[in-house]
């Protein structure tokens, strides 16, 4: 298995940027995901935004809805040289600062796989 760790994101964007819910998954799906799976930095990318009509949700929403997810080879893929070299960090499609981090508010965690097979 080549991408033993995953990239776990969470995210919302900042209104107060004057980035709002579509604009945040425009960007997040027609240029970072690309971008990340077109630099190396990971194979795939998953975008998901939460529900919450299910039974069993939790009266309080989360304050990031958003879900990205990717399988990597690098133990800190936001560190990698495929990161650092391939990803933009601006966008001209945020409306005022075009740094990605003034206009999202983002949790990123890093996981190792862990196989457990029946013997």
């Amino acid at each position: 298995m080549s991408e033993q760790f995953l990239l776990w994101v969470n995210s919302q964007p900042k209104p107060e940027s004057g980035t709002d819910d579509e604009l945040w998954k425009k960007w997040y799906s027609n240029v970072h995901l690309p971008e990340l799976v077109q630099s190396g930095t990971t194979v795939r990318a998953l975008f998901y935004q939460e529900t919450h009509d299910f039974a069993g949700a939790a009266e309080e929403k989360s304050p990031r809805e958003y879900l990205a997810i990717y399988p990597t080879k690098f133990e800190e893929a936001l560190n990698s040289q495929e990161f650092g070299t391939g990803v933009n960090k601006e966008s001209a499609m945020f409306p005022r600062q075009k740094e990605a981090h003034h206009n999202g508010d983002f949790d990123a965690r890093n996981y190792k796989t862990r196989v457990f097979e029946s013997a």
